[in-house]
């Protein structure tokens, strides 16, 4: 297999791996991506009551179980990504395999993580809901990419 046909194949691998990898989160939390200010942001924000705090650290709590299992789970993708790429010839099936396994992994977070959402949501008033809708569509509006607020990962 030529080398411009091998790029061709591990390029889209690469990029599903690296895809779940980022939805997986940042390797450390400091600064604005701390777990603790995040919860302590948005409850400034939306002047949360004590119980409403209490179902926003369960949502923090789910997303943080996540990311830990997507961690746990990260090293063999890679691994047997490696390993397909490192054949003379990569096997499709095998390929698409390991890509349903890392999606079908992506929907159990999500409804492990939609729950505790949904509580949350439950609970806020007409106003806190408000002011959650005024924030996504002041993010919507920043532009393309990830925007500001986002890390360093403005594009456009």
């Amino acid at each position: 297999m030529s080398k411009k046909k091998l790029l061709w194949i591990a390029v889209p691998i690469l990029a599903v791996v690296g895809i779940g990898v980022a939805g997986a989160g940042y390797k450390h939390f400091h600064g604005h991506h701390n777990p603790e200010r995040i919860v302590e942001r948005i409850s400034d924000r939306l002047d949360l009551t004590d119980d409403q705090r209490q179902k926003l650290e369960v949502v923090k709590d789910a997303f943080l179980q996540s990311r830990k299992d997507m961690r746990q789970e990260r090293e063999e993708v890679i691994n047997q990504v490696i390993e397909e790429i490192s054949k003379p010839e990569i096997d499709q099936a095998r390929v698409m395999e390991l890509i349903e396994k890392r999606k079908s992994r992506v929907d159990g977070i999500a409804r492990q993580v939609l729950g505790p959402i949904i509580e949350f949501h439950k609970s806020l008033d007409e106003t806190q809901r408000e002011k959650v809708i005024n924030r996504l569509e002041s993010i919507r509006d920043w532009g393309h990419g990830f925007g500001r607020g986002f890390g360093t990962f403005r594009h456009g």
